[in-house]
């Protein structure tokens, strides 16, 4: 943990510098870092937030007037939970379906939720890797009819059709995927859908395009 107070030190290091150290809990350097992007990975920052031109910027300061506020996030009011008792099995007019969508595992088993008296949310297994599950998201009657194949948004011109590592949680009623570029999860795409009553809304999505060891929990959103 950095105090507020060490920022502008450390921005001014970071836009001078040339190699960074990492050190160990005993103060021991365990290794170097070229830091020759840092300076052009700031200015980009400025640039998108606003703030070039402006003396709140890291790199691109200048005299200009302040930065426009930040926006607020938008808010996505998610349904209430109706009961789970007595949810029915899979009917067969969900396996044509999931047939016609040239999914290649439509016998395993399904996954389903009821969001209201006469709506239902399944995630019917379509294909399987060594480590990414795909799921075909559906929406049908209490009874299983009248099936709706469901795409969720994604990030712009990019929705998606088959969730991949997929669950379902009743109790918020969320959506979260996680498709893995490789075994260990250091790569891929992670996101979070939320049951808004009337559709599912995009709430998180993260990525990381490069394999370099870093955990999903650290990428940035």
């Amino acid at each position: 943990q950095l105090p507020p107070a060490e920022g502008p030190a450390i921005l001014a290091a970071l836009r001078e510098g040339r190699t960074g150290g990492v050190m160990g809990p005993d103060a021991r350097l365990l290794g170097t870092l070229p830091m020759g992007g840092y300076s052009a990975a700031l200015r980009w920052m400025d640039a998108r937030q606003g703030r070039a031109g402006t003396p709140g910027a890291v790199i691109a300061t200048g005299n200009g007037s302040a930065q426009p506020p930040v926006p607020a996030a938008p808010r996505v009011a998610l349904a209430g939970v109706p009961s789970q008792a007595a949810l029915p099995r899979r009917p067969a007019s969900l396996r044509a379906e999931a047939l016609s969508r040239e999914c290649d595992q439509p016998r395993g088993d399904a996954a389903v939720t009821r969001l209201g008296p006469d709506l239902l949310f399944w995630l019917l297994p379509c294909t399987s890797g060594a480590y990414n599950f795909a799921s075909l998201p559906v929406l049908t009657d209490g009874r299983g009819g009248s099936p709706r194949v469901v795409t969720l948004p994604g990030v712009p011109g990019r929705p998606v059709g088959l969730p991949v590592n997929a669950a379902f949680e009743a109790g918020t009623n969320r959506l979260s995927q996680f498709n893995k570029g490789r075994g260990i999860g250091d790569c891929g795409t992670a996101g979070v859908w939320g049951w808004a009553g009337d559709r599912f809304a995009l709430l998180d999505w993260r990525e990381m395009p490069d394999c370099r060891g870093i955990p999903d929990t650290d990428w940035i959103g």
